[in-house]
């Protein structure tokens, strides 16, 4: 097995994931690293404001000014790694022209984790497909929506299951009658995160 230089891009949000994948592509041999390249500005915190108060298209247009004002910093990063391969999970902060100038200028392999379905989250989530519609590789999570980015996108698409990792995930020792593992995240910006959070009270309230 040749020995690849892989970078993966962080947004935050899925710290675990990064470090699981970093750990996980280091024991294969492979030398790998995580750029977090977010930085507090107003156009995200104007996007989160519009997006709360219900303006959809200004949070948009906010989120998309926020992913342009990345564009240098993730450039200069991946640039500087010299990646072989560069690896994205349910990331969303780099533009498509960034991504399509990766594969298509830079000719770097470029993978990206769909860890929900973009066709089945609100309006201002969806558009996030354009991140990753030039990727040369595509997992999924929700491999359902396969078909449908299949008429948008060319890349290589594999189902991904999410394992858990024993480095995080372990046996607490204590007595139980049932053993319940949840893979999510919380995010104010989620439109999922009510669903999760209905699901964790109702389990406490069970006695889980």
């Amino acid at each position: 097995m040749t020995k690849k230089k892989v970078l993966i891009l962080s947004g935050g949000g899925a710290d675990q994931m990064n470090t699981s994948l970093r750990d996980g592509f280091v024991a294969l041999g492979h030398e790998a690293g995580i750029y977090f390249g977010d930085q507090p500005s107003r156009y995200l915190s104007m996007m989160k404001l519009s997006h709360r108060a219900g303006f959809d298209s200004s949070a948009i247009m906010y989120w998309q000014k926020f992913k342009e004002a990345n564009d240098a910093s993730y450039e200069k990063a991946i640039m500087t790694f010299g990646p072989d391969v560069i690896f994205m999970i349910g990331f969303n902060s780099i533009t498509s022209r960034l991504v399509r100038k990766l594969t298509k200028t830079y000719h770097i392999p470029t993978a990206y984790v769909v860890i929900a379905d973009p066709f089945a989250v609100d309006p201002v989530n969806s558009y996030y497909v354009d991140c990753f519609v030039d990727c040369s590789h595509l997992f999924f999570h929700a491999p359902d929506s396969m078909p449908a980015v299949r008429l948008i996108s060319s890349a290589h698409m594999t189902p991904f299951a999410f394992p858990g990792d024993p480095a995080f995930y372990r046996p607490l020792g204590v007595k139980k009658e049932f053993d319940i593992f949840m893979l999510g995240q919380f995010s104010s910006l989620s439109a999922s995160t009510a669903t999760k959070a209905y699901i964790l009270d109702t389990l406490c309230a069970e006695g889980f």
